[in-house]
């Protein structure tokens, strides 16, 4: 049977210990089966989290990453020769923000370090 140390590490019987805090950042999740275009979400985790979303445009199409309402960064397909471009967003959501993606064909991807 385990031993809890101080509340973040355990010592098990055989000597070795194992902490039990949450990582800072946590862990990147993939959470584009639960995500949609022109959905707005809300981070409500009690802190910041990271996102890395791929979404495709249409030939001369443009779209944008919103975060509480502001259009804080562009993406666009300037060739309107090709039937898809994929472009990609990075961003820092702070607790209580507001995210979405507007203005795309589909979601290539959409990670989250939660």
């Amino acid at each position: 049977m385990p031993i809890t140390v101080g509340g973040t590490e355990i010592t098990f019987n055989d000597g070795t210990t194992q902490n039990t805090a949450a990582p800072a950042w946590g862990t990147w999740q993939n959470v584009v089966g639960s995500r949609a275009v022109g959905t707005t979400y809300t981070n409500s985790t009690g802190r910041p989290i990271q996102i890395s979303i791929g979404v495709q445009l249409g030939p001369n199409a443009t779209g944008y990453l919103v975060i509480n309402g502001n259009q804080v960064n562009r993406g666009s397909n300037p060739f309107g020769d090709r039937s898809i471009n994929v472009t990609q967003f990075f961003a820092i959501i702070p607790n209580g923000n507001t995210y979405s993606v507007t203005g795309f064909n589909g979601i290539t991807f959409w990670w989250e370090l939660r």
